[in-house]
């Protein structure tokens, strides 16, 4: 996972770089990547970089929904889902409780026009609001390490994140 790590925490910097030049090709890849960074940073409990990791992400992806919400803001509101993951990891309820609740907003928004999409999304972001004081912590059945069923890979099962993040390509 060292490797891993020291490879995706490689990526952002080049997106950076690339987003200065191009940057309607270049700046959506960049949250993304700092998506993968955060979970691989969460999974190995690095609960503090995952956050700024996050943020960061977090406020790129705003950035692009102010241009084109119709495409950005599902990628706001899975990235508000995974920040209040880690404020409930960190024993932030409040904190989690507001950023599940606007991602349930968003979700709301956009299963009004996509219910087979994002229909479950928002069942599930319901149900954990219902019961976030009972669940979120690490180890739980929403927060854990497993084994991806085909690959073998370790992955961070986090049950409500959205999983729907598009594939970034150039051009």
């Amino acid at each position: 996972m060292k490797q891993a790590r020291k490879e995706y925490a490689e990526a952002p910097n080049i997106y950076r770089e690339l987003a200065l030049k191009e940057p309607g090709t270049y700046l959506p890849c960049l949250p993304m990547t700092l998506n993968n960074l955060e979970f691989l940073d969460s999974a190995q409990n690095r609960l503090g970089e995952a956050r700024k990791e996050a943020e960061e992400a977090l406020k790129i992806y705003r950035e692009l929904a102010e241009k084109e919400p119709e495409t950005y803001l599902p990628y706001v509101a899975a990235t508000l889902n995974n920040l209040g993951i880690l404020d409930r990891a960190q024993n932030r309820p409040e904190e989690a409780r507001k950023a599940f609740e606007e991602a349930l907003r968003i979700y709301g928004a956009f299963a009004k026009q996509d219910p087979d999409q994002f229909s479950p999304l928002l069942e599930r972001l319901k149900m954990l609001l219902k019961h976030l004081p009972k669940f979120w912590r690490p180890g739980s059945f929403y927060f854990s390490l497993t084994k991806h069923p085909h690959s073998g890979n370790l992955r961070l099962d986090r049950t409500a994140s959205w999983n729907g993040f598009a594939a970034c390509t150039s051009g």
